[in-house]
């Protein structure tokens, strides 16, 4: 499992760090120590403190970011609550997409799985959610599709079931298929049931652009994907 988190920005407020793809964010499901705020409140002793203002799914990679100072998670929390920070990931998509943007609106809600209880999924009963999505570059030989995805709400794997829904589940993605819900053939099997806290799919937080938690200006930050994210030719 990789531990490694670059330090993209630091001041006194905020932490920004690139997380690595398979590192959960905080503590839970057999994951205590290796988690993104294990590993930083133990590195450095001003770190103790650090909490992560959003989340991020195991798998995916990039920006995250963590408040140090108790004003940074008050203002930067109602900043997220009231969606004004914004944010744009980068996602392969299986499958060549024909349209250059879709919207995909339905919502996300907690449904009931005959095997592991409730999970999200896209739900008529569920919260308003929407996601837009814009190709930059099409492989046809591994007949995939890099997209810039722009969530404007941050329901629970919004991405991830928006891009299933759309019929283009993200590449890799273990669990949610076409519809934004599961296979219903092995949610009814005996065998090994794929969860969906697993990793292998391909989603990156690129960009964040904020206002600074105590002087609010304005700031865009960016990170590259990993190497290897996408094989095609691509303009990232």
């Amino acid at each position: 499992m990789p531990t490694e988190l670059p330090v993209l920005f630091e001041d006194e407020d905020l932490l920004v760090v690139n997380k690595p793809a398979g590192l959960p964010v905080l503590p839970g499901g057999g994951f205590l120590e290796k988690t993104v705020v294990h590993l930083l409140r133990t590195h450095k002793a001003h770190w103790q403190t650090v909490s992560p203002l959003h989340c991020l799914d195991r798998g995916t990679s990039g920006l995250l970011l963590l408040g140090k100072s108790r004003e940074a998670r008050s203002v930067l929390g109602r900043d997220f609550m009231h969606h004004r920070i914004g944010r744009v990931y980068l996602a392969v998509l299986n499958g060549l997409v024909e349209r250059e943007h879709f919207s995909v609106g339905v919502p996300i809600g907690q449904e009931e799985h005959p095997r592991l209880g409730l999970v999200e999924a896209a739900s008529a009963r569920g919260k308003t959610s929407r996601t837009d999505f814009e190709v930059l570059a099409r492989d046809p030989v591994r007949q995939s599709t890099l997209v810039k995805a722009t969530p404007h709400t941050g329901r629970t794997h919004q991405i991830r079931i928006h891009a299933a829904w759309a019929g283009y589940p993200l590449d890799g993605e273990p669990f949610y298929v076409r519809g934004g819900k599961w296979d219903p053939e092995r949610a009814a099997g005996e065998g090994d049931m794929p969860l969906p806290g697993a990793c292998g799919f391909r989603l990156h937080s690129w960009q964040v652009r904020l206002n600074h938690p105590r002087t609010r200006e304005s700031m865009r930050l960016v990170c590259p994907p990993p190497e290897g994210f996408w094989a095609g030719k691509s303009a990232i």
